[in-house]
This record gives C-alpha cells, sequence and structure tokens, in this order.
C-alpha cells in the first residue's frame, strides 16, 4: 500500500465528519487507508469504520497535561498500525482537496526519501471562506538574520506534512515527545528532516487549514505571554539538540529571558 492518512483529532466534534469524508473522496484510485487517533466523537468516526474498510480505529486517551505531547504520543501510537509507505498526517479540524492523493504519487514515490509540505489554504469556520495564508517568509534566507535570530526552516502546520514511514519511525526513535512538551510535531518533524536533506515545498489547495477559537497554536502566539517565549527557547535548544551543535544569538537570549 502507498498511502496512509493519519488523523489526529480531540473534540473536534464540529469538523472530523468533513475531514473523514475529504479522505474518502479523494480522486486517487490506487489502495490507502485512514487511520483515526479516535479520541473525539466515537459516534461519528463509528459511523464511517462500519461502511468503510479504507478506516481503522486507533483507541487513544490523552496522555498528558501537554496538548502538543498528546498530539505527538497519539501520533506516534497510531504509526504502528500504518501499513502505508507514505504517510499524510491530518489534523481532526482540517480536511484535504480530492486532488491531494493524486498529485502525491505523481510528484514522489515510496523510494524516495522526503518530507514535503503543500501550501495550507486557511478555512474559516465563522464565515465558512477559504482565504490565502501568506507563506512568504524571504527572511528565512537571509543570512543575517539566521545568525542573529535563527536558522529554523519553514514550518507550515502538521496537516501540510507527508513523509516516509521509515523517517517517522526514526524520528520518534530519538524524539521523546515529553522532552519538548512546548513543540508541535511540524517544527519538531521539520527541524529534524531539514537536518537530513532539504525539505520540499510543493502543491497549492491541497489541504485547508481551519481557524476557530481553539487553535492549538492559539495557546502559544501571544508574544506577551509566557508560554510564547517557552515554546520558542524550547525550539532553540531542540535545534542544537537535533545538529548536535551549540550556539548564543540574539533570538535565544530574548527568548531564555523572558522564559524563566
Amino acid at each position: 500500500m502507498l498511502f496512509s492518512i493519519i488523523i489526529n483529532t480531540h473534540n473536534q466534534y464540529e469538523q472530523i465528519d468533513r475531514c473523514i469524508k475529504s479522505c474518502l473522496n479523494q480522486d486517487y484510485t490506487g489502495e490507502y487507508e485512514v487511520i483515526i487517533s479516535d479520541t473525539s466523537d466515537k459516534k461519528i468516526i463509528k459511523k464511517y469504520s462500519k461502511k468503510n474498510i479504507k478506516i481503522k480505529i486507533i483507541e487513544s486517551d490523552s496522555f498528558s497535561n501537554f496538548p502538543c505531547v498528546d498530539q505527538m504520543l497519539s501520533i506516534k501510537n497510531t504509526l504502528r498500525y500504518a501499513t502505508g509507505e507514505i504517510i499524510c498526517l491530518l489534523d481532526g479540524d482540517d480536511f484535504f482537496n480530492s486532488t491531494k492523493l493524486e498529485f502525491l504519487k505523481n510528484n514522489f514515490s515510496q523510494n524516495d526519501t522526503f518530507l514535503n509540505q503543500d501550501n495550507l489554504i486557511g478555512f474559516n469556520e465563522k464565515n465558512q471562506k477559504k482565504f490565502v495564508i501568506n507563506h512568504k517568509k524571504k527572511y528565512k534566507n537571509n543570512i543575517i538574520f539566521n545568525k542573529l535570530f535563527n536558522n529554523w526552516p519553514k514550518v507550515l502546520g502538521t496537516s501540510s506534512i507527508t513523509t516516509n514511514k521509515k523517517i517517522l519511525d526514526n524520528f520518534f526513535s530519538i524524539i521523546n515527545p515529553i522532552d519538548w512538551n512546548f513543540l508541535a510535531i511540524d517544527a519538531l518533524l521539520s527541524i529534524y528532516f531539514d537536518n537530513i536533506k532539504p525539505i520540499n515545498f510543493i502543491g497549492n489547495e491541497l489541504t485547508y487549514k481551519s481557524f476557530h477559537g481553539l487553535n492549538l497554536d492559539g495557546t502559544y502566539s501571544n508574544k506577551l505571554s509566557k508560554n510564547y517565549w517557552t515554546r520558542r527557547s524550547q525550539q532553540h535548544k531542540y535545534y542544537q539538540f537535533i545538529h548536535k551543535k551549540k550556539y548564543t544569538n540574539i533570538d535565544s537570549l530574548i527568548s531564555n529571558f523572558f522564559s524563566n
């Protein structure tokens, strides 16, 4: 089997139905499976699993007091049941365009070693409208910025990520989610893979990211909160851990100061 879609969901009652339908309505005619980490609305999920052999449900419970750790452990647990060579990650409130798997099949093979982040389209839950997310971060290619602030790769979001199963297996063999309790898997995995080879950023309007009042990143987006700086400080430490190289720059000093 070429593809396994892993859906990580928790209390996303209003969006999980749409999410599952987007996976089952793919134009791709080859074999693929949808594996759901079931911590959400069991009634909705089981309605689909009874009718469709593509769907597997893996019972998962909350593991910790940190949402990012729960997300990581849930995906790690679910990955054990995946039989596809290529893994597509998907949050339960996001959804795929029907062309996603066909696009991936035409651009990547199971023999590639790759991590791709397609360019997410936003979806406003309040007005039910799609909108373009600005992914252009030209400063990422600026040498001075990289030296003084950070050299992290661009991170678009968990649901944009497609990679090999062997990459994820190796990643989880060395990364303990509890050690990086403020970091989501998209940042952890992107920094990990970027140390192996460049990340691909191809594919437009393949994935839709839901924007609503309960987004996980909202907890860490306020620059006036300690959580924001704790996450940033932890990301500097993680980058050094992956690259096996210590450094100090303006960004790391500021982050450490405000996180203490």
